[in-house]
């Protein structure tokens, strides 16, 4: 059997990956930000918690999901929730994927209300992510 070219850069390939020295193509992904912390579930739903400080007046937030590997039947889904009930996404925001391809990035601009802002709290964030990679996420007060 002979030992063909391809076949030997497969091989470096996998080891490299294994072995934590990929290149920049085969990079780990990149650490989360924010202060939500991501809770590991089966299959394919990410849940994250992310907690809120106290705020004297309303405030904008800016989450987003990244994940790769994208084709054609690949999904995603992302649902905030804060105090129980579902958070409405601003226009623009990008909250579904369906059938994209490579690198996909999932966000929802929104804003709550002081009132819901006067003690700390938490935000709760679902992202359903079938047939494709998790990479990161973030959180951002804007």
């Amino acid at each position: 059997m002979k030992f063909l070219p391809a076949t030997a850069a497969i091989v470096i390939a996998c080891v490299a990956t294994l072995s934590g020295t990929a290149g920049p193509a085969l990079a780990q992904s990149q650490p989360d930000s924010g202060p939500c912390q991501r809770e590991l579930q089966p299959g394919d739903m990410h849940e994250f918690s992310c907690p809120l400080k106290a705020y004297a007046a309303a405030q904008k937030f800016h989450f987003v999901a990244r994940v790769s590997g994208g084709h054609d039947d690949s999904s995603s889904l992302l649902v905030v929730r804060h105090g129980g009930q579902d958070v409405a996404c601003e226009t623009g925001s990008k909250v579904g994927s369906e059938g994209e391809d490579g690198d996909i990035t999932l966000d929802c601009r929104f804003t709550l209300p002081a009132t819901a802002l006067k003690s700390p709290s938490k935000l709760a964030v679902s992202l359903k992510a079938s047939h494709v990679f998790f990479e990161n996420h973030s959180l951002k007060a804007e």
